[in-house]
């Protein structure tokens, strides 16, 4: 699934996962291709995005995530 991580101004992640963990209000949220439509809301935490050959981590304190048809788009607001 493509994935998209970025500020307002400055886009710090765009490729390709098989797993993007999220830090969410409630706990973490795990995401696999396929996954149904939501949006998340993001607190401090790691996101982590997984891939075939490496896992690349980011820090979050506040965001907003969407996911759906394969996409999840990650805006961080600080």
């Amino acid at each position: 699934m493509k994935v998209t991580i970025r500020y307002i101004d400055k886009t710090i992640f765009d490729g390709q996962a098989n797993e993007v963990v999220l830090p969410g209000l409630h706990g973490k949220v795990g995401i696999k291709p396929n996954h149904a439509a939501m949006s998340v809301i993001l607190t401090a935490g790691e996101i982590c995005i997984k891939s075939e050959d490496q896992d690349d981590k980011f820090p979050a304190i506040e965001g907003i995530a969407q996911v759906g048809n394969n996409l999840v788009n990650i805006l961080l607001t600080d």
